[in-house]
């Protein structure tokens, strides 16, 4: 007997896809076929099996994984599906979770900006109904009635179910597959030497400092902890989401500093960074932004936190292109929206609205643009750097 069973979202969790698909085993039904792009699940009815799934995304079915009890069930598109019949305890080799976690990652931000836009266009209602209050102008609202009334309200109905529930589902699933290896109060902990951390002596003086906007330039963030080590100061707490910096008072190591922008988590980044000596002093909690900051001792030469310089160049065109493909497009948007205001005020003539707008608009467009042109800038500087290296 065939079975076919439609679950959407799926892929959004695969752990939990890969625990339902080793319950239905246990109910005597067995992964036959499966069809991503419509979310179909094809099974076959069967004797009861113990069972191990493990769906992969752009992963090859290697020998490797066949010497370790997994077989290849199905494969459509990028998508594969394996399993293996040992006991959970007894399975030794697993495949990475890296492109999975990369793809829903992307994911994440197409769900969250779409969220973020119908929050905008929630927003702006209240924000035309603000600013006519606040310029005093007489506020006139009339409702058009639509035959499409129904499809509007359905269509807005399924937005705002599915949009909120995709991007939670899938920020908790990358978060949950995603085991960090790193202290939870980071910014308590100093230098690691090898591999244990070490509390830096309450007892000195601190010197606190605020430093905004790094993000766009990142290479100028590491220069200043530079500087304020060669001055003494060693960097031992960062708070506020990056913005604020103690540093205590004490000359007796050489520290260099590196500010890493990973993107989606990866399974091994911290670890394969500490191993390597160096410790996590700051790594932030948004969902988009994911920078760390590290810190090494050394006692001669300084040591790079990339292998080559063909990875320290990707690197910064990766922090480029993130933050140009962000503000860019915002700036154009909102010169977008200076041209309309301007346009309508030429018509009907200028309101307390239309200045208060174009003023908003006009310092946003100036932050924005600001933003992008940093980030190019830093791509430069770097590629410069690497050309001489």
């Amino acid at each position: 007997m065939i079975k076919r069973v439609w679950k959407p979202f799926w892929s959004f969790d695969v752990e939990r896809t890969e625990d339902w698909l080793a319950d239905m085993a246990g109910r005597g039904f067995s992964l036959v076929d499966l069809h991503p792009r419509r979310s179909l699940f094809i099974f076959e009815a069967g004797e009861p099996r113990n069972t191990v799934y493990q769906l992969d995304y752009k992963t090859p079915f290697t020998s490797t994984m066949q010497e370790g009890g997994w077989e290849e069930i199905t494969r459509t598109g990028k998508w594969n599906v394996m399993a293996n019949h040992k006991e959970d305890s007894k399975i030794r080799i697993f495949s990475t979770r890296d492109n999975v976690l990369s793809r829903n990652q992307k994911l994440m931000y197409v769900f969250v900006g779409l969220f973020i836009y119908l929050l905008l266009t929630l927003s702006f209602p209240f924000l035309f109904l603000f600013f006519s209050l606040l310029s005093g102008e007489d506020l006139s609202i009339s409702v058009v009635g639509s035959p499409m009334w129904l499809i509007t309200i359905t269509v807005g109905i399924f937005l705002w179910t599915t949009i909120p529930y995709g991007a939670v589902k899938l920020y908790r699933a990358n978060k949950r597959m995603v085991k960090i290896d790193a202290p939870e109060h980071t910014s308590e902990y100093f230098i690691r030497k090898k591999r244990t951390a070490k509390r830096y002596d309450r007892t000195k003086p601190t010197v606190t400092k605020y430093k905004f906007a790094w993000q766009y330039a990142p290479d100028r963030l590491e220069e200043w902890l530079g500087e304020m080590a060669q001055k003494g100061y060693q960097l031992v707490r960062v708070r506020m989401g990056g913005v604020r910096y103690q540093f205590v008072q004490d000359s007796e190591e050489k520290i260099t500093y590196a500010v890493d922008y990973h993107g989606a988590q990866r399974q091994g980044y911290f670890d394969l960074h500490q191993e390597a000596g160096w410790a996590l002093i700051y790594t932030s909690a948004s969902m988009f932004n994911r920078w760390c900051i590290w810190a090494k001792s050394y006692e001669e030469e300084a040591p790079e936190f990339f292998s080559d310089q063909v990875s320290k160049l990707k690197h910064a065109r990766k922090v480029t292109l993130t933050q140009v493909s962000v503000f860019a497009p915002l700036s154009l948007a909102y010169m977008g929206l200076v041209w309309l205001t301007v346009n309508t005020a030429m018509r009907d003539g200028m309101s307390s609205l239309d200045w208060y707008s174009l003023i908003i608009y006009t310092i946003v467009i100036l932050e924005f643009s600001i933003f992008s042109i940093r980030a190019l800038m830093y791509y430069r500087r770097m590629k410069r750097k690497v050309a001489l290296a």
